[in-house]
């Protein structure tokens, strides 16, 4: 009965090792895998306004009435600065690090400046408290960015017969864009 019981709990934990494998690796792997497929770093990040296709392979679970704008970008190269200016309907803006990890998230409820700038870079050196990593200057925040690749991910919604051309068309105001200063 010992090498019944022995063998079962093998088989046990082996399971259990198997799922927390899955769960805890390849979402992050998939994630990864999905944005390198479908877009390229270019030298020139900027944002990428997504058919309703590439909206529903990239983000199956949102909503459909949201337009989605994606700028892909590489720290490695420089630091970015994203620009949001002023804007009539509801944006969201949400930035990912290469594996799926959302770490900074805004919208324009919360952003106080009619226009919103945020620089996002290398992170220079790793930090215990969180909080360090987010710096206030003056007008803008400083982000450091927890891996070198990364999405910028802005969200409209599309309501009162709002067309989705014509704010993918005011979305062009939107930056991102490599650092110059």
């Amino acid at each position: 009965m010992n090498g019944k019981f022995f063998w079962l709990l093998m088989t046990a934990i082996f399971i259990v090792v198997g799922h927390l494998s899955y769960v805890l690796f390849v979402p992050g792997y998939k994630m990864g895998q999905k944005f390198d497929n479908g877009f390229v770093v270019n030298a020139r990040p900027a944002f990428v306004t997504l058919s309703e296709k590439q909206t529903i392979e990239l983000f199956p679970a949102e909503d459909p009435a949201v337009l989605h704008a994606v700028c892909p970008f590489d720290v490695s190269q420089g630091p970015i600065k994203i620009s949001i200016a002023p804007f009539e309907h509801y944006w969201s803006l949400s930035i990912y690090s290469q594996k799926g990890d959302s770490y900074y998230s805004i919208n324009d409820r919360q952003s106080i400046d009619s226009k919103l700038t945020i620089h996002v870079r290398a992170s220079a050196r790793v930090e215990d408290d969180e909080v360090k990593q987010r710096e206030m200057v003056r007008d803008k925040t400083v982000l450091d960015a927890p891996t070198p690749k990364g999405w910028a991910v802005l969200r409209f919604q599309i309501h009162n017969g709002a067309s989705r051309a014509a704010i993918a068309q005011q979305a062009k105001t939107f930056v991102c864009q490599r650092d110059e200063s």
